[in-house]
């Protein structure tokens, strides 16, 4: 049997010392049949946002939103390293671990941002 190690404190800002390995991560379970390729499509087809400036260096809010979704959801569902997700992104590791951190915080404190997550999950 596998013992969990403790999370890194930069991947999950605010985790108690007992921590509940749900806790981890948010994306379901059923989305672990989906490739990573077939993540970004639904995340850009969700987002109305174009796959190509997905993967751009765009800085552009309504680009980078979803674009840090799919680097968490790539990241988790997919069990890639934060390196070969940045590479997939063609960003560094650095800015995956940003992405990651991003989307656990907005999703902590922004009804909006939750509400389209789901409604990512639903697609």
């Amino acid at each position: 049997m596998q013992k969990l190690r403790r999370p890194h404190p930069y991947l999950y800002p605010g985790l108690s010392s007992s921590f509940d390995i749900s806790d981890i991560s948010l994306a379901p379970s059923f989305l672990s049949e989906f490739t990573p390729e077939e993540i970004i499509d639904r995340v850009a087809r969700v987002y109305e946002v174009d796959v190509d400036k997905m993967l751009s260096r765009n800085r552009r809010r309504e680009v980078v939103i979803p674009r840090q979704i799919a680097q968490y959801l790539v990241f988790y569902v997919c069990k890639l390293t934060v390196t070969d997700t940045g590479r997939l992104f063609r960003q560094d590791h650095t800015t995956v671990l940003h992405s990651i951190r991003t989307v656990k915080e907005q999703f902590a404190v922004d009804k909006t941002y939750r509400t389209k997550f789901f409604e990512l999950l639903d697609a």
